[in-house]
């Protein structure tokens, strides 16, 4: 059996190869006399959002994902499984005071006993907006009850396993930061904010400080879009729309100037262990600014014409047909039908399918 430093070591081994973990469940399996170990991510809507457990057939993860998450004894009650906490089959005993308070439930006769784990010990890892990550390790009867000494070294362990866990959700950040630069304010002169479903801010690009910095509109907390204090009834509907996962627009009036435009992207990005980090992609366009973007990119992307890649930048900027006709000194008619150019080429029928879809487009590359 390996030592605890060496244990730890395959730990921080996994955190920057994930691909290891496997091999370091393995160890902890030898060393606690387990026959099943792994991780599991569990949403507040009792939803399972990742699995990473050997000694389990695929099947009772289904059924625990379908009958089961909402049952689990230990995550319903609220605030006992907080994470660095370490809970075993026992402690749920001692906390409802009587022997059959986990193997008396249905989800331990239907679930855990036939998988022979009459004895299980974990905690949550990490708690993301709800999003839980727990490490479990579970064990046959013959095996015992988990000791007050094992029951202290897993505590230990799992303090490692938190810190690996962070590492592997700073490697993401780093990417999804280098992705941002290089996909999304690159070919877009827009405020990008991407957002987790409690709508705190994971990424924010160039333009978006830019806003931040120059309009009251934004909060000046970064882990915020919007001024809470002035723009409630706008942050409710963001909220609103991220829980629908629903693309849409919401507009931001402004005294004395044209409206702010938010466009509102889902994309559900997972981290590494399916704890979510960003949930919705929010772009800002700014009448304001004359140039919106790449006209090049534009045209590549959706073979228009140069005079359709221009249509195409000022309906992002969320102009009438009339005002785009006097921009570029066209006629209602003409401009009328450079929009039905524009919406055929990219297969939408209005003029907000068409910000959609370019939006999209960008969101889709940024989440790549």
């Amino acid at each position: 059996m390996e030592s605890m430093h060496e244990l730890i070591n395959r730990i921080y081994d996994a955190a920057l190869a994930p691909e290891n973990w496997n091999q370091v469940l393995e160890l902890f399996n030898q060393r606690y006399k387990a026959i099943s170990t792994g991780f599991f991510t569990q949403s507040d809507r009792h939803e399972l959002l990742f699995t990473q457990i050997i000694g389990m057939d695929d099947s009772y993860w289904e059924s625990y994902d379908q009958y089961y998450a909402a049952q689990n004894p230990w995550l319903i009650v609220p605030g006992l499984m907080r994470p660095g906490r370490i809970l075993t089959d026992h402690s749920l005993e001692r906390l409802h005071g009587t022997r059959d308070a986990f193997t008396g439930t249905e989800i331990y006769n239907e679930w855990y006993g036939k998988q022979d784990f009459r004895h299980t010990m974990g905690g949550t890892i990490v708690d993301h907006s709800g999003d839980k990550l727990n490490f479990t390790v579970n064990r046959p009867a013959q095996a015992g009850y988990y000791t007050t000494n094992e029951i202290q070294e897993l505590k230990i362990l799992s303090k490692h396993i938190m810190r690996a866990v962070d590492i592997n959700q700073r490697i993401q950040h780093l990417s999804v930061v280098n992705t941002a630069s290089e996909a999304a304010y690159e070919s877009l002169n827009l405020g990008v904010w991407a957002v987790n479903k409690r709508l705190k801010v994971i990424y924010q690009n160039v333009y978006a400080k830019k806003l931040r910095d120059t309009t009251e509109i934004f909060s000046k907390d970064e882990g915020a879009v919007l001024n809470p204090g002035q723009f409630k009834e706008v942050n409710s509907k963001l909220l609103s729309r991220i829980e629908q996962d629903r693309k849409d627009f919401i507009s931001i009036p402004r005294v004395g100037k044209p409206p702010l435009m938010i466009t509102i992207i889902p994309c559900r990005r997972s981290g590494w262990f399916g704890i979510q980090e960003i949930s919705t992609i929010l772009f800002v366009s700014n009448p304001d600014d004359r140039v919106l973007g790449s006209q090049e990119y534009i045209e590549q992307r959706w073979a228009l014409t140069p005079m359709e890649a221009q249509f195409t930048l000022l309906m992002l900027h969320g102009k009438t047909i009339t005002r785009i006709a006097e921009e570029l000194s066209l006629t209602k008619a003409t401009a009328q039908w450079y929009s039905k150019q524009v919406m055929n080429k990219l297969g939408v029928n209005r003029q907000a399918e068409v910000i959609l879809k370019v939006l999209s487009d960008i969101s889709l590359r940024l989440n790549q």
